[in-house]
């Protein structure tokens, strides 16, 4: 399995993935994770990103479980006011939620997504 995460603040997400079964399961070879600095992308001079929050699916076992069966998932961060809906009209086929609450960005959640899927694999 690959994961590409994009965040806007990558720096987050690297340690989750150097430990524990994250990292095992990296390093037998079971799960790729590719983490992109969204703002690389970025076409205007700020490097704007962002746009208002959309609500999304609550994450829960049953998804897990059905997204650890694919071969490739791209995780986008949102992050401030969440995606800019360009994103979400071209590239976006489903919107998660972990929970009813706000963080200040979308790295601890991506993290929490891809740690419960990658206990999955076998």
């Amino acid at each position: 399995m690959r994961i590409d995460i994009i965040s806007v603040v990558p720096e987050l997400l690297q340690s989750p993935f150097d430990a524990s079964i994250l990292k095992r399961a990296i390093d037998k070879g079971l799960v790729e994770v590719h983490i992109h600095n969204l703002r690389d992308f970025a076409t205007n001079k700020y490097k704007q990103i962002d746009d208002y929050q959309f609500d999304g699916d609550t994450f829960n076992q049953g998804m897990a479980n059905e997204l650890s069966l694919h071969e490739n998932i791209i995780v986008l961060c949102g992050h401030y006011k969440g995606v800019d809906q360009r994103v979400r009209d071209h590239f976006v086929t489903r919107e998660i939620s972990v929970g009813d609450f706000v963080l200040s960005g979308g790295e601890l959640a991506a993290a929490l997504v891809c740690d419960a899927i990658i206990r999955l694999l076998p």
